[in-house]
């Protein structure tokens, strides 16, 4: 919403957002520093088509928010194109929306796996979680996908046990003796999410563009020189290289995670686990 107003100023943006339709915007100001929803989307199509060797889907999504949407169409767009069905897609935003009728239309037309996009937690708490807690309850539950909204303490619970989600970054996956995760520990007494790292990155550009310009730098002095093609941009980011394409998105792969039980407690607890990349 806000990039209108930055591209009249010529004010530099990095983003966070990872709605494709981004892509899309005449905007050489705007650049993203996570993935976009066409790498999730995808990446989630293909580890259920091919490690669960599941091809039918029922997709939950909201219909008027940009995040919601665009996910929805870079997951079903794969999972087409590789020969798979989306059997039905529910909108969560729908005034007649009803948890339970959905569900048991998904199943009686025969879905093998639930793709839940929430918009936003509220979402999350107010339609996921029941719709997995009545999916756990019946004789042949389906399998859960979910997108990085997912990716909350809320579904960390039986009811979502081996659910696979779409993460722009894990701790589970990274290099635990780096530079960053030693510092970061250190600084928060905590291990940081996606956020941190993905905020982290972006203020790398920043200070890399600062020192690459002049005593004075201006807006477009530093927008220059993070879209420059004669001197590619390019610096250290906490778990990998940060440069961005043409059109503003930076090359990074996803993470998926999978919500496993934690077997390092006493309790029934559960977490998120990264999956690797030959699962």
């Amino acid at each position: 919403a806000a990039e209108k107003t930055y591209k009249e100023k010529g004010l530099p943006i990095i983003t966070l957002g990872s709605a494709t339709d981004i892509s899309g915007l005449d905007n050489d100001f705007l650049f993203r520093i996570s993935p976009s929803d066409q790498v999730m989307g995808r990446d989630l199509a293909n580890y259920m088509l091919a490690s669960w060797g599941k091809d039918k889907i029922a997709i939950f999504y909201n219909r008027q928010n940009s995040y919601s949407s665009s996910l929805k169409r870079a997951f079903e767009s794969t999972v087409i194109t590789e020969g798979g069905t989306v059997i039905s897609d529910f909108d969560w935003s729908s005034d007649d929306f009803s948890i339970a009728e959905a569900f048991d239309r998904a199943v009686n037309q025969g879905a093998q796996v639930m793709m839940l996009v929430p918009a936003d937690n509220e979402e999350l708490i107010n339609k996921a979680v029941p719709l997995a807690q009545l999916n756990s309850r019946t004789a042949a539950p389906l399998d859960l996908m979910g997108g990085d909204v997912v990716l909350s303490a809320a579904v960390l619970e039986k009811d979502f046990k081996d659910m696979v989600v779409g993460a722009f970054w894990h701790i589970t996956s990274a290099d635990r003796s780096s530079e960053f995760l030693v510092q970061s520990e250190q600084l928060w007494d905590a291990e940081v999410n996606w956020v941190t790292v993905m905020s982290y990155d972006a203020t790398q550009v920043w200070i890399e563009a600062l020192k690459r310009s002049s005593s004075t730098p201006t807006r477009a002095e530093l927008q220059s020189i993070i879209a420059s093609d004669s001197e590619p941009f390019s610096t250290a980011g906490a778990s990998e290289e940060i440069r961005f394409l043409g059109n503003g998105d930076r090359p990074i792969k996803g993470q998926l995670v999978r919500v496993v039980l934690d077997s390092t407690s006493a309790e029934e607890r559960y977490r998120f686990e990264a999956v690797s990349e030959d699962e």
